[in-house]
């Protein structure tokens, strides 16, 4: 049996950044757009939706204007879920990056023929 996920009350200013948003122009049957539909509507919200209310926050900032947005931002920047595709990109760079490291490493202990 599934446990309920725990909800609490918005914060104003999780409030305020779902009413910033309602100008913003999403891309056409996204899953941002669809969320923030979602929550346009409710009262409470879960710390998954909360963190990823921050980081559709940030990815339309471009979209907003309103005195307090940088302080709304800076807020946002420690509270918003991680952009996976960015981590993902990341971790392939990383991995791209050791293993050129790994290749100059082998090749500079192989002993060359003078």
């Amino acid at each position: 049996m599934k446990t309920p996920v725990p909800r609490r009350t918005m914060t104003p200013d999780e409030m305020q950044a779902i009413e910033r948003m309602y100008g913003i122009t999403y891309p056409v049957a996204s899953w941002d757009k669809r969320f923030m539909r979602m929550l346009s509507g409710c009262e409470t919200i879960s710390e998954k939706e909360a963190a990823q209310l921050w980081r559709v926050f940030i990815k339309y900032r471009r979209q907003m204007s309103f005195p307090g947005q940088r302080e709304l931002l800076r807020m946002a920047e420690g509270l918003a879920a991680p952009d996976l595709r960015k981590v993902s990109a990341a971790q392939r760079a990383q991995a791209e990056i050791d293993a050129l490291k790994a290749k100059y490493a082998e090749s500079m202990a192989t002993p060359h023929a003078s």
